[in-house]
């Protein structure tokens, strides 16, 4: 099979493959010569990421093309009608990037609960000088512990996000349109395993009781939190998004942190990404991340041998 490899994949992934009877081509070809490159080359099988976009005229005129192995978890990036009805397989890599979300969630949530974001501003300024003044200033620290922590929206992160909250004996709440009860398991190192029974939640039962509100679903016509969401929430509570910029009426946010109805937030996603609003970046009760939910070491490998046991899968070898 003649595969083009349009994405970076580890030195490991790469190893696990040779030795196969696959002709593997090692290329990042740009958007606009795609097309061309897989007719050219008669390729059957092409892994791509968020920066390749498969579509309908690709499909359409590329007829070697057999398999689509795809990083990106919900497919927007390919025309998933037109590969159907030209009999062309999608795969993705699923949720590999989904404990990398989760625990950036958590970066965020110790950060703003321990004043870790401000503590990290003020000690390269006034450390050396104002020591026992800064000691003071951030006594009103936070633990986790038998704290509510709130889901809004039920996916592969917001599964990772409850089996750590659970971990730090937090109490949880959901909100989903799937109103079913939500079942996970939490594994530990020492292969013993909690089964835990989730029930669903409205979202202002949710908003009322949570001190940590975690962002999970895909955004719609309206914000999910805006300001009468922050108006229902409790004054020492705190909004993470680590999922999607148009989540959150981020004019609401700066007033309703400036006027302390919410004690602080976490953001790693933006309305106006790759340019945030300077609000948001110098406002001294939030804590940033420049969209790295899913970009860690661990992710790069995890995703990296799932492409290579896709391969081998579809290849049956």
């Amino acid at each position: 099979m003649k595969i083009l490899i349009n994405h970076k994949i580890s030195a490991k992934a790469l190893n696990a493959l040779k030795d196969k009877p696959l002709e593997l081509k090692m290329a990042k070809v740009a958007q606009a010569q795609l097309k061309n490159y897989l007719k050219e080359h008669e390729i059957e099988a092409v892994v791509v990421g968020k920066d390749t976009e498969i579509h309908k005229g690709i499909i359409e005129d590329c007829s070697s093309l057999q398999l689509i192995i795809n990083t990106v978890e919900n497919n927007t990036n390919i025309d998933l009608n037109a590969a159907k009805a030209n009999n062309i397989k999608v795969l993705n890599c699923g949720d590999v990037s989904a404990r990398s979300a989760a625990e950036l969630v958590f970066a965020h949530i110790f950060s703003g609960a321990r004043n870790l974001h401000n503590a990290n501003r003020d000690m390269p300024l006034e450390g050396e000088t104002n020591f026992k003044s800064l000691q003071k200033s951030y006594t009103n620290a936070l633990e986790l512990e038998g704290k509510t922590l709130g889901l809004i929206g039920w996916n592969s992160v917001a599964t990772e996000v409850a089996k750590i909250g659970l971990g730090l004996g937090m109490h949880l709440m959901v909100n989903d349109k799937n109103t079913d009860p939500k079942n996970l398991s939490i594994e530990f190192a020492n292969k013993q395993k909690v089964d835990f029974n989730l029930e669903t939640n409205t979202k202002e039962e949710v908003l009322k009781a949570a001190d940590f509100l975690s962002l999970h679903h895909n955004p719609e016509k309206q914000y999910t939190i805006g300001k009468k969401e922050m108006e229902t929430m409790k004054p020492n509570a705190g909004i993470i998004n680590v999922t999607n910029g148009k989540l959150v009426d981020e004019v609401a946010l700066v007033k309703a942190l400036d006027d302390k109805k919410i004690r602080f937030a976490g953001l790693d996603r933006f309305e106006k990404e790759p340019n945030p609003e300077i609000q948001l970046l110098m406002n001294p009760a939030i804590s940033l991340s420049p969209n790295i939910a899913a970009r860690s070491v661990d992710v790069r490998e995890k995703e990296s041998m799932k492409i290579a046991e896709l391969i081998l899968n579809q290849t049956n070898l």
